[in-house]
């Protein structure tokens, strides 16, 4: 049995207990607790075997190529994250200590954009969301860069609402010096400004949802093989055996319970989160098309990672009282953070504790 179950577990326990006693309204409690849930999360995230299921294999490589060489004009990956991996190599030439550095700076971009988001009020409610959703653990691990990305992206979203936008536009390039497909997040944002009701969106989003079951976007790997070549590798026959294509009835589900969350909202919490929810849609528009395609989860991060954010907003703003109860919403997390690790056994990284005991 892996060791990160009881303790989330616990963690869970704790904030239940800290809820119920009022102690999370105070700002230092809240950010407390967010400091350790995020240490444990580092803990079993670069504790990870190095042939974790996914692609830690892969940065091990590239990582001890350019330790030994400090050079990486033969990747095919972004620049940014070649370029870190090198100042890390004039640290250390340990594969543990370089899982142990970059989780450290996953992490805190996360931790840093939760707070900037949302401020310290509602931080310990994000980062409990956060460690509940398996897609956070493939953040830190197997879809790394992706990881590092998407922080960055989500940052000079918020700076460019608040209409920084110099400090937007240096965000915007560090992001998309890890990955490009983090614009994405960046043109939902834009989208999201058209003058479109939400309705509009979620009208768009249903026609998406029914033509992706009837098959109509069964050839657009095809289409992608040619527009996008250096990504022809995951279009292959094999990644097409080994992963389910076509339309995902459990993406969608889990996916769509933002979107019921939305309908739950009283009127003014509805306009004042109607451009949070918009780009959500969009987000799950691009999900959706990709359903046929091998790894379209490497899409669907982009909404996933939105998670923290929408929970943590939506708060208070329910029609329902009990909706609104801290305490109940805690519990209702930590039970979906619970199915999440005995249905997706990525999640359980780290220590075993048959080993430990």
């Amino acid at each position: 049995m892996q060791v990160l179950f009881p303790i989330y577990l616990l963690l869970s326990v704790i904030l239940i207990l800290f809820s119920y006693n009022n102690m999370l309204r105070g700002k230092n409690v809240n950010y407390f607790l967010s400091v350790v849930m995020m240490f444990i999360y580092i803990a079993f995230v670069y504790n990870r075997p190095f042939n974790h299921p996914g692609d830690t294999e892969t940065y091990l490589y590239i990582f001890n190529y350019i330790s030994n060489n400090h050079s990486y004009a033969s990747f095919r990956v972004e620049k940014g994250f070649l370029i870190l991996l090198d100042v890390i190599s004039e640290i250390t030439h340990d594969n543990r200590s370089f899982l142990f550095i970059i989780t450290i700076i996953n992490s805190s971009l996360w931790f840093f954009c939760f707070r900037y988001w949302l401020g310290n009020k509602r931080l310990a409610l994000a980062v409990l969301t956060f460690i509940s959703l398996f897609c956070s653990y493939n953040l830190g691990a197997n879809v790394l860069r992706q990881g590092l990305a998407i922080p960055l992206i989500l940052i000079a979203i918020k700076l460019l609402d608040n209409r920084k936008f110099i400090f937007s536009f240096i965000f915007i390039l560090i992001s998309i010096s890890f990955h490009q497909s983090s614009l994405i997040l960046l043109f939902s944002y834009l989208i999201s400004l058209l003058d479109i009701k939400v309705k509009g969106y979620i009208i768009f989003f249903f026609v998406l949802s029914l033509l992706s079951y009837l098959g109509v976007f069964q050839h657009i790997s095809n289409v992608l093989s040619v527009s996008f070549s250096s990504y022809s590798h995951i279009l292959s026959d094999n990644s097409f055996e080994n992963y389910h294509v076509g339309f995902r009835v459990d993406f969608w589900l889990y996916t769509s319970l933002i979107l019921v969350l939305y309908f739950l909202l009283n009127e003014d919490s509805k306009e004042k989160y109607s451009k949070l929810i918009k780009i959500y849609i969009i987000n799950f528009s691009v999900f959706i098309v990709m359903f046929d395609i091998p790894y379209s989860d490497r899409v669907g991060v982009y909404c996933w990672s939105l998670y923290p954010f929408v929970l943590a907003s939506f708060l208070g703003g329910y029609k329902y009282k009990i909706m609104n109860n801290e305490l109940v919403y805690i519990f209702l997390i930590s039970i979906m953070g619970s199915l999440s690790f005995l249905f997706y056994p990525v999640m359980n990284l780290g220590w075993n504790l048959d080993s430990i005991i």
